[in-house]
């Protein structure tokens, strides 16, 4: 007896010690550009919850009502501060709460979503054992987790998605216990953090789905009036969720702009193939393509074997939640990665379950007894590190790291030492919001603005014009260049050396003084030429920029 106790306890700790091992990883990972400018692939996401969490730091979380986000790009027909509806600003608060106890950083604002990711990493091995009482199976889809493109880039993207996974998690493993005990502390548990997760994140409500399917009804149903008082706590655990949704609409109302889910549903939007497209893109940045293979083979194991186990069957029940989901979801899903964030668990799972298939399977060619279990280990240890390799995840990591906007933090810095705060900035959208982090001003978003826009904007405080890349067009407009050539100085130049030619990277104008094309061509003849460097998986790229002051 106290030689098989022993054993346990070795491979217990075995177990927890590769986990850790595995937490250490993720963390590594995710740490990755954590003090990075926000010019990265999806900075305009960053700069909408990083100025959210700016102002409640400098304003107060109650300034325009009961923890109200306001943003810094408002529309110019909406609200001038930027206060908006949206769901729960979960993320703007905690890394607001951050700035206040450590300053404001970029460390600082992204940590939150590293350590959320972190827990959800840990989470993911408690619920696979618990669901499958399987350590290989958990031990393998808390490895893929931690090293997961989506989870690795996303996790240090300042953005609502990592406490909402974290959320879905935790309702997600108390639920594990509640539908065996039936107990009030792990009920009110589930439906707490269901709430939270919903409450910050619609869409990861979807969770509920398989719980509801593998609920024991049967026990649930069978004493109703004895158990009435828990029932009704369950409901009034949910109650935020349709509260805040209904004051969002009340804040949509008086500001004017809202980002919160509405409007008719595009079920159309997965019968294109532009969709279809999009979706190889994602499935290949986020689990990579030969992943997501697996993870097909895994569903055909879990629904050809062992259905009637509740962890085939609750993964069963999610992947059919999915299926509607998707549906429902298809439009967003269409536009951006990271909107797949609800049904990666369900996908890491049954990755995990192809993998420890083939584990076991060649562990068993190799031996029996303790030979055939080292040798699983080891197996199992290899696939996820292939699967880490070059031609896997590590590929698909550096392919989004490497989407970077040049600039935008140069040109911000700039205008942040050469303005009041009260001034404001117009910038052509897209993927160059993260000027408004940097410069600490407000900005008016138009692309290619026609001299009647500029303006507008002008009436709303724009002093500064920036045009970035694709916002370059602007030059192209004879009327809007007349105009600022005769009323904007040209302050600071971005541009790319490329062989022989120099490749105009950005413009940025302030408001006050003139400038004519010749004094654009010698610009960084005139003013000197400084450079910026930028980090990337095959080196350094460099932008040169000049600036009037």
């Amino acid at each position: 007896m106290e030689e098989k106790s022993e054993i346990k306890f070795n491979k217990k700790y075995i177990i927890y010690a590769a986990l850790f091992i595995l937490l250490l990883l993720g963390g590594y990972l995710r740490f990755h550009h954590a003090d990075y400018p926000v010019i990265g692939y999806h900075n305009w996401k960053e700069t909408h919850y990083l100025t959210e969490a700016r102002n409640f730091n400098n304003d107060g979380f109650f300034k325009n009502g009961f923890f109200v986000p306001e943003w810094d790009y408002p529309s110019i027909g909406s609200d001038s501060t930027g206060v908006h509806a949206d769901t729960f600003p979960t993320t703007s608060i905690l890394v607001g709460l951050g700035f206040k106890i450590f300053g404001e950083s970029l460390v600082v604002a992204r940590m939150v979503g590293i350590l959320c990711s972190l827990g959800s990493i840990f989470l993911m091995f408690k619920i696979c054992k618990k669901m499958f009482g399987r350590d290989d199976i958990a031990f393998v889809s808390a490895g893929l987790m931690a090293i997961s493109p989506l989870f690795v880039f996303f996790s240090r993207n300042v953005q609502l998605i990592n406490p909402a996974l974290l959320f879905m998690m935790l309702s997600w493993y108390f639920f594990l216990d509640c539908r065996k005990t039936f107990s009030l502390k792990s009920g009110i548990l589930t439906t707490v953090f269901l709430m939270l997760a919903g409450l910050t994140k619609y869409p990861f409500l979807l969770i509920a789905l398989p719980m509801l399917a593998t609920i024991p009804w049967k026990k649930a149903l069978t004493d109703v009036k004895a158990n009435i008082k828990n029932y009704v706590i369950y409901i009034a655990c949910m109650l935020p969720l349709p509260l805040w949704f209904v004051y969002s609409k009340i804040i949509e109302g008086r500001a004017g702009v809202t980002t919160v889910s509405g409007g008719l549903i595009e079920f159309e939007a997965i019968f294109r193939n532009a969709w279809w497209t999009a979706m190889k893109s994602y499935v290949a940045d986020n689990y990579t393509l030969i992943g997501f293979g697996l993870a097909i083979a895994g569903l055909l194991l879990v629904y050809f074997f062992r259905k009637k186990h509740f962890g085939n069957k609750f993964i069963l029940w999610y992947a059919a939640a999915a299926v509607p989901w998707i549906i429902v979801m298809g439009d967003k899903l269409g536009q951006h990665s990271y909107h797949q964030y609800p049904i990666a668990p369900l996908i890491i799972i049954l990755m995990s379950y192809a993998i420890v298939a083939i584990g076991t399977n060649l562990a068993g060619i190799i031996g029996k007894g303790a030979v055939r279990d080292y040798a699983k280990i080891g197996i199992l240890i290899v696939l996820v590190v292939l699967m880490l390799s070059p031609v896997g995840s590590l590929t698909a990591m550096n392919r989004q790291f490497d989407v970077q906007f040049f600039g935008l933090e140069v040109a911000g810095d700039y205008i942040k030492e050469h303005s009041s705060p009260e001034e404001r900035i117009l910038f052509p959208r897209g993927q160059s919001f993260g000027i408004l982090w940097h410069a600490d001003r407000k900005g008016y978003g138009i692309n290619n603005p026609t001299l009647d826009q500029i303006k507008q904007a002008e009436e709303k405080g724009v002093t500064w014009i920036f045009a970035y890349q694709w916002g370059l067009q602007l030059m192209q407009n004879e009327e809007a260049v007349a105009y600022l050539s005769n009323t904007y100085s040209l302050e600071q130049v971005g541009f790319m050396n490329n062989g022989q030619e120099a490749q105009l990277a950005y413009l940025l104008f302030k408001k006050g003084g003139s400038f004519t094309q010749e004094e654009l061509q010698q610009f960084p003849a005139n003013h000197g030429i400084q450079t910026t460097p930028y980090d990337f998986s095959y080196g350094a790229v460099e932008l040169s920029h000049s600036s009037k002051n």
